[in-house]
């Protein structure tokens, strides 16, 4: 197999086979790996680059900018729009897009391996914004200290953060959303199906209104429905953004946002919030057995087959549902629920990635150019406009004064198709007739844009330190037990620390 080449545009690179997104690897081969970066990456370090945000093409001689990415999940092939736009702009600095595995560990293999071996195969990495700390510890990816106008989101900005410096420019983002579907909801008259439909906004509602369902559908008509609520519980990154979340809910932690230890309340906190997801699994009309091995294409599939009225998913969702609900299966979205009512809105995990520039770019001045047009205000408005949440706040503004997407028309259109893309921006070839207006508002933008943002406003970056692999995978064994049926002692949030405070210092 081959890996995927269909979505970026400009002169492409193959690599190596694909495989299932997200799944991490053991903490040991996380930390090996650490430590054999730390020691390869010999030499001075490069100076940082300044003056990087500006939008227009590169001085110097002609150069070949090679960008190593995952794949566009985005269905609209939005990214690859902008680097082809890019390359008409700009015909002296053209863009090669090296597309790696789906597969992140994969990925963020290849992307090392090529960095450490000093060939300078690469000079723009397409980061997941987990990935950030680590690069810039092992001295993989140049300093791109800030120069922009405060445009860009809190959240997002400080997902390229790390020992005080800057490590690149966040590209697009993301954050959870709270989907439902209002016909089940009005089937059962709950008193969330009303005419505004918004959904409810805490925990406690949400029980209400499963409850509701589970006492008032009519299982002769709806034969599909299994449970309220599903999310992603599969052992995978999913596992650790759903425990953060119910976590930071809560009022807790398990690591302060730098990646050092954390004790006292914020443990007792944590305990609360995870012993609430564990409630949440182990109530059969809450959640499906199922949720304990789904991820967000299995979620997403339980939701649109009508098992849960419920779902916790990525906005990509939005369009896929959008595309592919039959008339009369009406579903809404709305930011994660709040612990208690009345509370503050719930936190999201925040998601995306960041571009950074290689130690051994040949071309770093081109490199920071070309990022500096793949995040610019333009090129932001035109990835919410097909189906990536934009990391700049100007993005999501309307009016005169909004960013025009540079793009002709309908190039910045289509469908979502993975997780951290998202829904369409309008209609396009493949879009069933009449179900454009679900997908698009009046201002161009996706209807659930503003959600979005309210949810972007709130989201939080996962700890920024260079253990992260391991310390995800400590997070994934341990939670996974915690939902396991009680036949034994099972470990606590206090146990979880003990462990998440030696892989944070470098232990195993």
């Amino acid at each position: 197999m081959r890996n995927r080449v269909r979505q970026w545009a400009g002169h492409r690179d193959a690599g190596r086979a694909p495989g299932r997104p997200g799944r991490r690897p053991g903490a040991l081969a996380a930390a090996l790996l650490l430590a054999g970066l730390a020691g390869c990456t010999g030499g001075d370090t490069p100076a940082p680059l300044y003056g990087t945000d500006t939008t227009g093409c590169p001085d110097g001689p002609p150069s070949v900018i090679r960008l190593a990415t995952g794949s566009d999940l985005s269905g609209s092939g939005v990214r690859g729009r902008l680097v082809e736009e890019w390359n008409r702009r700009c015909p002296g600095h053209p863009v090669r897009v090296v597309e790696l595995s789906a597969d992140a560990d994969l990925q963020r293999s290849q992307m090392v391996a090529a960095e450490q071996s000093g060939g300078a195969r690469y000079d723009v990495l397409n980061l997941d914004v987990t990935w950030t700390a680590e690069f810039a510890e092992a001295g993989l990816i140049r300093e791109l200290p800030w120069t922009d106008d405060g445009d860009f989101l809190g959240s997002a900005r400080r997902t390229v953060e790390f020992d005080h410096r800057v490590w690149g420019r966040p590209f697009n983002t993301d954050a959870g959303l709270l989907y439902y579907r209002l016909d089940l909801l009005r089937a059962a008259r709950t008193p969330d199906s009303g005419p505004d439909g918004r959904g409810p906004a805490d925990w406690p509602g949400l029980k209400r209104d499963v409850e509701q369902v589970d006492a008032a559908l009519d299982r002769g008509v709806h034969t599909a429905y299994q449970a309220g609520y599903i999310t992603q519980l599969g052992d995978y990154e999913g596992l650790t953004v759903n425990a953060l979340e119910a976590i930071w809910g809560a009022g807790g932690e398990l690591a302060g946002a730098d990646g050092t230890p954390v004790d006292g309340s914020l443990q007792v906190r944590a305990q609360s919030g995870l012993d609430a997801l564990a409630a949440r699994y182990h109530d059969r009309r809450m959640m499906p057995a199922s949720a304990r091995s789904a991820d967000e294409t299995e979620s997403l599939r339980a939701f649109a087959a009508g098992e849960v009225v419920f779902m916790r998913n990525w906005p990509y969702a939005y369009g896929v549902l959008a595309q592919t609900l039959v008339p009369g299966r009406d579903f809404e979205v709305t930011t994660l629920p709040a612990r208690d009512p009345g509370g503050a809105p719930g936190v999201s995990v925040l998601g995306g990635q960041n571009l950074a520039v290689t130690t051994e770019s040949a071309h770093p001045e081109a490199a920071a150019a070309l990022i500096g047009f793949l995040t610019g205000r333009e090129s932001e408005r035109c990835l919410l406009e097909g189906g990536l949440a934009a990391t700049r706040d100007s993005a999501y503004a309307g009016g005169p004064g909004a960013p025009h997407c540079p793009l002709t028309a309908g190039t910045s259109a289509g469908t979502s198709a993975g997780p951290s893309a998202g829904p369409s921006a309008g209609p396009s070839a493949g879009e069933p007739e009449g179900r454009a207006g679900a997908v698009r508002g009046a201002d161009g933008l996706p209807r659930y844009a503003q959600t979005l943002r309210r949810a972007l406003g709130s989201a939080r970056p996962r700890p920024a330190t260079p253990y992260y692999e391991a310390f995800t995978h400590e997070v994934q064994a341990q939670v996974g037990r915690m939902l396991e049926p009680a036949g034994g002692p099972l470990p606590t949030a206090d146990d979880l620390d003990r462990r998440l405070a030696a892989v944070l210092r470098g232990g195993n």
